[in-house]
């Protein structure tokens, strides 16, 4: 059994498939959430949000199964994001999303070969 795990920008999605590669009837489990969006730009997530979210898909795609009948669980993720950690491994920040303009003004100082690029303030 393979556990295939979408945490995407709107939801988390997870399916149960068996060893032939068919979705196991009755195991598919989604989660929705929604970014919070900032005046200035911002579109970002709770990690603690998202994470309850995989938790939540993946108990529920298992929850007859055993354990040990699990070989192998294969993950996406939406785009890119960043998400600040502490030197515990704990976020201290919200994950910023790929749709998150706040930086769009340091962009245009990047565009050219780093020898040519103006100095930054």
């Amino acid at each position: 059994m393979v556990i295939a795990l979408d945490l995407g920008t709107s939801s988390a999605r997870a399916t149960l498939y068996d060893p032939q590669g068919r979705v196991v009837p009755g195991r598919f489990h989604q989660v929705t959430y929604k970014p919070t969006l900032t005046a200035d730009g911002g579109v970002e997530h709770d990690p603690a949000v998202l994470l309850e979210a995989v938790a939540t898909c993946i108990d529920a795609v298992t929850r007859a199964s055993r354990h040990d009948d699990i070989r192998g669980v294969g993950v996406t993720t939406f785009w890119h994001g960043l998400l600040g950690f502490d030197a515990a491994g704990h976020p201290v920040t919200p994950i910023f999303t790929w749709a998150d303009s706040r930086s769009a003004p340091d962009a245009p100082p990047l565009r050219g070969p780093p020898d040519r690029r103006p100095p930054h303030p």
